[in-house]
C-alpha cells in the first residue's frame, strides 16, 4: 500500500509539472499576441496578418522545454515564419536586421588581387 501512495504522489507531481509547462505556453501565447496587436494597432494589414498567421508560427517555434530546460519561443524563427507567411516584413529584431544586412552585402571582389599575384 505504501508503494501505491508513492506512485500516486509521483504521478501527481508529474501532472503538476506538465500542467505548469502548458500553462506557461498558453500564458506566453496570450502575452506575445497582445504585444503584437498593440504594435500593429494602426496597421490593418499587420493586424490581419497577426490574426491569420500568429497561431501556426507560435506553435511551430515554441518549445515547452525539457527536464532541465525551461520552455520559450525561438524569436528569430518565429519572426521569420511570421514575415514569410504574411509576405511582408512586419516585425524584426536587431539580430535579424544585422543578419539581413550581412547577407545583403556582397563580399569584396578579390579576383583582381589574386590574379595579379599569380606568375
Amino acid at each position: 500500500m505504501n508503494r501505491l501512495k508513492q506512485f500516486g504522489g509521483f504521478l501527481i507531481a508529474i501532472g503538476v509539472v506538465v500542467g505548469l509547462k502548458f500553462y506557461n505556453k498558453s500564458s506566453d501565447h496570450d502575452d506575445i499576441r497582445a504585444q503584437l496587436v498593440v504594435l500593429c494597432e494602426t496597421d490593418k494589414e499587420c493586424t490581419a496578418a497577426v490574426d491569420k498567421h500568429f497561431d501556426s508560427c507560435f506553435d511551430d517555434n515554441y518549445s515547452i522545454g525539457g527536464k532541465r530546460r525551461s520552455g520559450g519561443l525561438n524569436q528569430e524563427a518565429f519572426l521569420s515564419c511570421f514575415n514569410t507567411k504574411s509576405g511582408k516584413v512586419h516585425f524584426s529584431t536587431k539580430a535579424s536586421e544585422a543578419t539581413a544586412t550581412a547577407t545583403a552585402t556582397p563580399p569584396p571582389d578579390t579576383s583582381a588581387a589574386t590574379s595579379s599575384a599569380a606568375p
